[in-house]
């Protein structure tokens, strides 16, 4: 620090006190490479830095590296904007990966698609299927989908099951295949209906 004085002799008592604070700022121990990488960044400080890179949804009560992921993912994301790709990205980012159909590949209407998400796999990621989580998946759909283009969130249940076949041969006249599957398969779960309705969601068992 030096003393001589860069300001003028009229300057007030208040600019020189200004002054000296600024010509210690070199000596303040302000992380500034660990404060805007999102690996480092202090957990109370994420959402300043969540707003320094532009994020459109933010959750305050996601887990801490769901947080971190939302921000790594954020400069991908804002360069592929109005694309699938920046659909797709956001909503993983988020702990939400879901399967987009574009209108093309299901003969719908022009500048639609569907967001199909697994519920099965959310809540084995530990995620609870209720209004708050439709309601995210809908902010993180508008805020990267392209403009034009409207859109259904459709939630699927996904079973995974080992299925048994058997055969046999008769006097080499015959072969029948039987393959041994459950009759019936029963699903409980508590869906919020009226969050599905505000978001243009629906159910599907599969």
């Amino acid at each position: 620090m030096s003393d001589v004085s860069l300001l003028p002799p009229n300057s007030t008592r208040t600019e020189r006190a200004l002054e000296q604070a600024m010509a210690r700022i070199g000596e303040a121990d302000v992380p500034i490479r660990h404060l805007w990488n999102p690996d480092t960044c202090p957990a109370h400080l994420l959402p300043w830095l969540a707003w320094a890179f532009s994020i459109d949804v933010w959750d305050s009560t996601a887990p801490e590296e769901t947080k971190r992921e939302i921000i790594r993912q954020s400069v991908e994301v804002h360069r592929r904007k109005g694309t699938v790709g920046a659909v797709k990205r956001a909503l993983a980012a988020a702990g939400a990966p879901a399967e987009i159909v574009e209108w093309w590949q299901d003969g719908a209407a022009a500048h639609t698609f569907k967001v199909r998400v697994d519920v099965a796999r959310l809540i084995a990621r530990g995620k609870t299927f209720n209004a708050a989580l439709v309601a995210g998946i809908a902010d993180g759909v508008d805020a990267t989908k392209p403009v034009r283009s409207h859109y259904s969130i459709l939630a699927f249940f996904g079973i995974e099951a080992e299925v048994y076949a058997g055969a046999f041969l008769s006097a080499g006249v015959r072969l029948e295949v039987h393959p041994l599957v459950p009759t019936s398969v029963e699903l409980t779960a508590t869906i919020p209906v009226a969050a599905l309705m505000a978001a243009n969601a629906r159910i599907e068992v599969q």
